[in-house]
């Protein structure tokens, strides 16, 4: 209040003197331009003068609080499309988690423009995309998401990687990742998707060369990476032939494999079936011997009984010393059944094998016992056994069979379920009346039951 009064009181001092000033001297100003001039005195021009700039500092004022308005407004529609795209945003987050796939994708399209962070929308809206089938737009909104923020490319770039994998485009999917492992050659999620194409593109090599940095980086468990490494092994040792340099790549492939592979029954067949078709049976054989010896098995047993190595003699001793260790293994038996057939000793053959098929009768040991017994001429029994053991025998040497006694084919044939016999049963077994002839399926059967 103070400050008012004092102004109205500086205004009036002045006021009197400017007006003592003017009665004493108007002054005189002429203001000409070309043709125009205006005359006025000195006091009417300096009022005139401040009026204008009062006139132009309100309009200044005007305009400055006119345009302030005008912004305010705008920040406050910025602030409704914000607040509408973050509301659809979250719907659309919604639908997405409810599968929804073609509402969440009309949601996040249409809030990407508005939204706080359009990259998230556009990821989203790609995800659902993906979800309908509808590859084009999916890769639409990735480019969008790329072009929204171009520094997270290698985060946009693995999104379209996993989306190409969980499609199938498996070509795809590789050139992204091969990128993505070119940026970052470590990254966990890269090289598990990359194990997965691989695999999928049945590319042994370049999964092969992928599995010591998943071991490193243990991208995997432990379990998943063995297994990956003997799917390789047992793939590139199929994939073999029988040239020289073929036979040096498995035996590279032998020395590279770790020693928990080398036990494992797969593999181990792998190297067996590639050795005895590079004419190697006896690097085979000393391999079985060598895995069998680490962890012994029913399937190292039978797998090494067929490997037609050169020196039978030692096979048959190595197998009599596992029937030794495990009395009670019809594996066992059966592998030495098997042997004998090689040595041609054929009831030697048929001991073993009936021994086998007293602690185990398992389809393998009457498929093997019924071929031999029709061999020798026991039709009827060795008919009973095929009817349980087939089909599935490998190649061994059999006895050569009488001119009347028919052959394995008709055997197999009159065996097969359904087929009607062209002639009457033997009225008594030869061997049924021995104590230590192994008893046929049915009595089996019956004395399990």
């Amino acid at each position: 209040m103070k400050l008012v009064v004092f102004l109205l009181v500086v205004m009036l001092l002045l006021g009197g003197l400017v007006g003592k000033l003017a009665g004493q001297d108007p002054g005189y100003v002429l203001i000409a331009f070309r043709e125009m001039s205006i005359e006025t005195s000195l006091w009417f021009a300096i009022a005139a003068l401040a009026v204008a700039l009062v006139a132009l500092r309100l309009v200044y004022l005007l305009l400055l609080r006119t345009l302030g308005s005008r912004r305010l407004l705008g920040r406050w529609f910025r602030a409704r499309s914000s607040r509408t795209a973050e509301e659809r945003t979250a719907q659309g987050m919604l639908m997405l988690a409810e599968d929804e796939w073609s509402e969440a994708k009309r949601l996040f399209s249409a809030s990407a423009k508005d939204a706080p962070v359009p990259l998230v929308n556009h990821l989203a809206a790609a995800r659902a995309a993906h979800e309908l089938g509808q590859a084009a737009e999916r890769d639409q909104f990735l480019d969008a998401a790329e072009a929204d923020r171009p520094g997270a490319a290698f985060a946009v770039l693995l999104a379209r990687a996993e989306m190409q994998v969980e499609a199938g485009n498996w070509e795809g999917a590789l050139a992204s990742l091969l990128e993505l492992k070119s940026r970052s050659p470590r990254h966990g999620k890269v090289q598990r998707l990359l194990a997965d194409t691989y695999l999928a593109l049945e590319d042994w090599a370049g999964l092969a060369a992928l599995l010591p940095g998943l071991r490193k980086s243990r991208s995997l468990p432990p379990a998943r990476i063995d297994a990956l490494h003997e799917q390789v092994l047992i793939a590139r040792l199929d994939g073999l032939g029988a040239a020289p340099d073929q036979i040096d790549l498995r035996e590279a492939l032998w020395k590279k494999t770790p020693k928990a592979l080398r036990g494992v029954a797969a593999v181990v067949q792998a190297y067996v079936n590639c050795a005895v078709r590079q004419g190697n049976a006896d690097a085979a054989e000393a391999v079985v011997r060598t895995a069998a010896k680490r962890a012994p098995s029913e399937a190292l047993m039978l797998l090494y009984s067929i490997i037609p190595a050169e020196r039978l003699e030692r096979q048959l001793q190595t197998v009599d010393a596992w029937q030794s260790e495990q009395p009670n293994s019809a594996a066992a038996k059966l592998a030495m059944g098997r042997l004998r057939l090689r040595q041609e000793d054929w009831e030697r053959a048929r001991e073993s094998f009936e021994a086998s098929l007293k602690l185990e009768p398992t389809p393998l040991v009457y498929a093997e016992l019924g071929r031999l017994c029709c061999a020798l001429g026991d039709v009827d029994r060795g008919s009973e056994y095929l009817k349980v053991g087939l089909p599935g025998l490998p190649e061994l040497p059999l006895p050569r069979r009488s001119e009347e006694a028919p052959s394995l084919a008709e055997v197999v044939a009159s065996a097969a379920p359904g087929a009607s016999s062209d002639g009457e049963a033997a009225d008594e077994d030869p061997q049924a009346n021995e104590s230590d002839a192994a008893p046929a399926p049915s009595e089996t059967k019956a004395a399990g039951s």
